[in-house]
């Protein structure tokens, strides 16, 4: 059913009598996804299972009523290509009604989908044709379905590797929905497939069972917790782990309705994000540091006149280090429509175990602490510095973990660490994967008794968890290790550099046996050399000042131009390699 579009003001009929409080969400007693909807649809058909907007701004109101009919076409229609149960699906499109009908539609059929970042601009055609490639290569999937918008791009890459492509409207097979039963796939069976953030040709799939699935969601439910009376707000593109569990899957399973809009919504006008959460009295929404910094600092003041905050109880930030300034700046912009300080709540994730391993606290303020950056890295103990302190580094709690699951600290050799000292993570829980694909098939992702080694570093103090960074970004120089996270801050600060848009690599160096240091950088003066190089002083500087480390050198690129993943990370590992063969991208 149409609504009027997203950015309407007024709070939607549906939430005008919402109360907070009230009973605890429960999740679906069906133990696969498509037995849920099936479920759902007897139980409750007139249930709002999502309100999603497409690109236009639109709305669609979907019940699980209606999310059932269309999924049942869509998965005739998949069927109708030689979809079975077990096969794999490619789902590729922006975020809308059409992308959510297939991803219910193959779980009906029994087939386990994964979602690609569609190719939305031309630019993003070659690099989408490239990744998809791997993509395939890894996870063969039987068919793939599509927005119209990328159809070309889509349908020329997939006639080379002889995938069919479905695309909207769905129901040509001419299936009844009445007639239509759920594929009976055990809850043991893939659910779906998370792709890392690999570059192009190491990125594998994490195979999730519909049981871990459960797992995860359910003990995230029990931690916040879900109330029957909540609303999850979304924007994150559902190929990241956060979009498709974290909002989609999670309020799914647990019967509470989920509010989506397309990710380039929210990148040219953060502010429909904040209005999103008053129309529909959200309480739950999830997303990066980087976004919620983002939306404080570029939203405009009559996008957010008016605007209620007041129900959001739940700010989940996670995917990345957390910033207080962040933190500082939102609540500077959010704090007077109603956002409580508390609602912020910093986790720990990632998609080995579903979403969630870790959250913080409910109704408690993020727990931030300075601490010695030479004693971090001279000897992994963790010392209490002064704020402001060249030598301090900030570090932001990120909770503790979920019943049931657990966070390891552990030195080189395996043994586990007292609180206040940094070392390698081993997460553990019910929903660990216990399968990677890869282009050589299926793997183990070399599972100890004790969890998996995540490939993260951090220390607990007072029983929270701080993560510190990845053990691949350690940069060494001199025999001490650097983190590049506050090397990367401190250049951000310098006017001309794109915040977003920094890297700090170690370069071996043979002559001198050891890394040496370079900041790679966008930066609006890199096509003006007299501006380029007074910037790049200015970097190093700053640098020297904050952290005590001065960059050998700073090399300035042009906005886009700095090595990331599809889901917007850094690729360090690439940048070092491109940087110790000369092969950096020219000025």
């Amino acid at each position: 059913m149409a609504s009027p579009p997203l950015t309407t003001r007024s709070v939607h009929p549906d939430r005008a009598d919402w109360r907070p409080g009230g009973p605890l969400a429960r999740i679906v007693p069906e133990d696969t996804v498509g037995a849920a909807l099936a479920g759902r649809r007897e139980r409750a058909p007139d249930s709002v299972v999502s309100y999603v907007h497409d690109r236009s701004g639109a709305l669609t109101r979907l019940t699980a009523g209606e999310l059932w009919d269309r999924s049942c076409a869509a998965a005739d229609d998949l069927q109708a290509l030689g979809v079975g149960a077990g096969d794999t699906v490619a789902l590729c499109a922006d975020t809308g009604p059409d992308l959510v009908t297939a991803l219910f539609a193959a779980m009906l059929a029994g087939a386990v989908p994964f979602v690609v970042e569609p190719p939305l601009n031309e630019a993003r055609g070659a690099v989408w044709g490239e990744r998809f490639r791997h993509m395939a290569a890894v996870a063969s999937p039987r068919a793939l379905v599509s927005g119209p918008e990328i159809s070309p791009t889509v349908q020329s890459v997939c006639a080379d590797l002889r995938v069919p492509v479905l695309e909207p409207p769905y129901g040509a097979a001419g299936g009844s929905p009445s007639t239509r039963r759920p594929a009976p796939v055990s809850a043991d069976a893939p659910a779906y497939l998370q792709f890392t953030s690999g570059t192009t040709g190491d990125a594998k799939a994490v195979v999730i069972t519909h049981r871990q699935l459960y797992a995860n969601v359910a003990a995230i439910a029990r931690h916040v917790p879900y109330r029957q009376s909540d609303v999850m707000v979304g924007w994150l593109p559902l190929h990241h782990d956060m979009g498709l569990v974290g909002t989609v899957f999670s309020t799914f399973l647990h019967q509470i309705p989920v509010v989506l809009m397309p990710p380039l919504a929210f990148a040219f006008r953060p502010e429909l994000w904040p209005q999103a959460i008053s129309r529909f009295r959200g309480t739950l929404s999830p997303a990066p540091n980087f976004a919620f910094h983002l939306c404080a600092a570029r939203a405009k003041d009559e996008g957010l006149a008016g605007l209620d905050l007041s129900s959001w109880r739940v700010a989940f930030n996670g995917a990345e280090a957390v910033s207080s300034a962040t933190l500082d700046l939102w609540q500077r912009r959010m704090g007077p429509l109603g956002f409580a300080a508390e609602a912020m709540q910093p986790c720990y994730g990632m998609a080995e175990i579903g979403i969630a391993v870790t959250l913080s606290e409910p109704e408690q303020l993020p727990r931030v602490l300075h601490i010695s950056r030479s004693a971090l890295a001279g000897t992994g103990t963790v010392v209490a510095a002064e704020p402001g302190d060249p030598d301090a580094q900030e570090v932001t709690a990120v909770g503790r973990p979920l019943p049931g699951y657990g966070v390891r600290v552990e030195d080189a050799d395996g043994n586990e660490l007292p609180e206040r000292r940094q070392g390698k993570l081993i997460i553990s829980g019910p929903s660990l994967t216990e399968r990677y694909l890869t282009v050589d098939g299926a793997v183990d992702p070399s599972l100890r008794p004790d969890g998996l080694d995540i490939g993260d570093l951090g220390f607990y103090a007072d029983g929270d968890l701080f993560v510190t960074g990845r053990v691949k970004d350690l940069i060494i120089i001199g025999g001490r290790n650097y983190l590049p996270y506050s090397l990367e801050a401190a250049a951000a600060e310098v006017p001309g550099i794109r915040r977003g848009g920094v890297a700090a690599v170690g370069v071996p160096h043979p002559e001198r046996g050891t890394e040496t240091l370079l900041v790679v950088a966008e930066s609006s003066a890199a096509h003006d050399p007299d501006r380029s190089r007074a910037v790049a002083a200015d970097v190093e500087r700053v640098i020297a000042a904050r952290t005590g480390l001065r960059p050998d050198r700073v090399h300035l690129l042009p906005r886009g131009k700095l090595p990331k993943t599809p889901s917007g990370k850094l690729q360090r590992t690439r940048i070092t390699a491109l940087a110790a063969s000369g092969l950096l991208d020219p000025v």
